[in-house]
């Protein structure tokens, strides 16, 4: 071995026992300290121990014990309610006592069986070595005596309902009203539980204390309710009567539209129904008088007779709230029992029967033309059989038909009925029309015609044509002291 390899052997060797007693000494000194702080947690509490909820880390037993008492002789509960209302009940309040049930050193014991290093950096909770008691009957008095069960504090809450109809808003959902009604039971509760557990501070909204709305805005029936509504609200019917308009929609519908406190949805039928009766009381022309320009120049005022716009009310209503039901939107043609030629003021049209019962004497028109003209025999004045003045739409027209009633049965080739079992037919049984005759030789009613004009005017007339009846002074083909004589003669009940 060379002397420079011999030195190094030298310098290894003293490095490495230096290293060693170095860690020797650290070894040495841990011991010491863990012994040291072993021997001080023999009679103090390890560090992060809490003994209900007080901090008696590095405490002694005396030292905690003290600690707790003065703790629950200043114990002052902090509560705290809805719009700012709070309250501090103290432990002198309520008699608030302290009892330790076993020594606490004896607690402080228990610490052996676990090693303080191990709870260092842990809370380390110990059994509760002590009770609480208090006076009941106090602290049911201060509960008593609490502003939250005071009556001006003891608002009750607001389930979330359906609005009524608003005329800009329409319908909303109203929101839910937490109020602030405490309910005592379960104030006393978490009141007591509080105290037992000495908490500092009890906030009613998060243990729970007040009574809750049982419909929020978000419930299912309420949310179910709104769609129905809104399918209802949704509905729009366009009504065209000529060139006027009329439409029924959610401003119409929404104060029908009813809640009931369940969430069921209903429509009030009598605001529908006023709709449809300004319908029927605006449109309607049946049964009313019409100013009517004869074919001799003159104008009349038609009375009587059943032609025109006539709304079917039952109908029409029944349609118009099952379409607010699916919530439709269309145009809506109108239940008529009868309709007239056109809308409007003058719903006669321009095609139409004119029968003159003074002259006898009928003009069939055909989109505004003057196309047949012919005389006729009415019905019997001295009879009773007059035929009625009248405004009346054709029902309907037939050949081979044969006409029925009291004393007779007549076959006719053409038939075409305006008025009950009233109506235009050929009569092949007469010889002459016109003049006079039907004053003592007139038929039941009916108009009766020559044959050839009446196959012609069948082929002009249609179902629903307006059939005008009227009586015309000066235009009189009959001599009228006659006429009235027989009138006056007349049995009353002949038709």
């Amino acid at each position: 071995m060379s002397k420079n390899e011999l030195n190094r052997t030298k310098i290894s060797g003293n490095t490495k026992k230096i290293v060693f007693g170095c860690v020797g000494l650290l070894l040495g000194i841990l011991i010491i300290a863990y012994l040291c702080v072993s021997q001080f947690y023999k009679d103090h509490f390890y560090a992060q121990t809490f003994i209900n909820g007080l901090d008696c880390s590095n405490l002694t037993a005396e030292e905690a014990k003290e600690l707790i008492s003065e703790n629950v002789n200043t114990y002052v509960l902090t509560i705290k309610g809805r719009n700012d209302v709070t309250e501090k009940i103290s432990g002198a309040d309520i008699g608030l006592q302290c009892k330790f049930d076993q020594d606490i050193n004896d607690v402080l014991a228990d610490q052996s069986a676990y090693s303080w290093l191990s709870n260092t950096w842990k809370h380390n909770k110990v059994d509760n070595p002590y009770t609480l008691s208090y006076d009941e009957d106090k602290l049911k008095e201060v509960i008593s005596n609490l502003q939250f069960l005071k009556k001006k504090n003891q608002v009750e809450p607001k389930n979330a309902t359906i609005s009524e109809y608003d005329e800009q808003k329409g319908f909303t959902i109203i929101p839910e009203e937490q109020g602030s009604k405490v309910t005592k039971k379960k104030l006393t509760e978490v009141l007591t539980s509080a105290i037992k557990n000495l908490d500092g501070e009890l906030v009613l909204e998060e243990a729970d204390c007040y009574k809750k709305p049982t419909i929020t805005s978000n419930d299912e029936i309420l949310q179910t309710a709104m769609k129905t509504i809104d399918k209802y609200m949704s509905t729009k019917l366009t009504y065209t009567f000529g060139d006027k308009t009329e439409v029924l929609d959610g401003t119409k519908i929404g104060p029908a539209i009813k809640v009931n406190d369940e969430g069921t949805v209903t429509l009030d039928e009598s605001k529908i129904e006023e709709f449809v009766a300004y319908i029927r009381k605006t449109y309607n022309t049946v049964f009313t008088n019409r100013q009517f320009k004869t074919s001799y120049g003159k104008v009349i005022t038609t009375q009587g007779g059943d032609y025109g716009w006539w709304l079917n009310t039952n109908g029409e209503l029944k349609e118009v709230l099952e379409c607010i039901k699916k919530g439709e939107q269309k145009d809506k043609e109108p239940v008529y029992i009868q309709t007239a030629v056109q809308y409007g003021a003058d719903d006669l049209g321009d095609s139409y029967v004119e029968i003159n019962l003074s002259a006898q004497h009928l003009f069939v028109y055909k989109d505004g033309k003057k196309v047949i003209e012919t005389d006729f025999v009415s019905g019997s004045v001295i009879k009773g059989y007059e035929t009625p003045a009248g405004v009346f739409p054709l029902q309907y027209k037939e050949t081979d038909a044969t006409l029925k009633g009291q004393g007779y049965n007549t076959p006719v080739k053409y038939w075409m009925p305006f008025n009950r079992n009233i109506g235009m037919h050929d009569a092949s049984w007469k010889s002459s029309f016109g003049g006079s005759q039907f004053i003592n030789n007139g038929s039941h009613g009916c108009i009766n015609l020559p044959p050839s004009m009446a196959q012609k005017i069948f082929g002009y007339v249609e179902k629903g044509m307006p059939v005008i009846c009227y009586h015309l002074s000066g235009t009189e083909s009959y001599n009228v002291k006659q006429y009235e004589s027989a009138k006056s003669r007349a049995p009353k009940s002949a038709q």
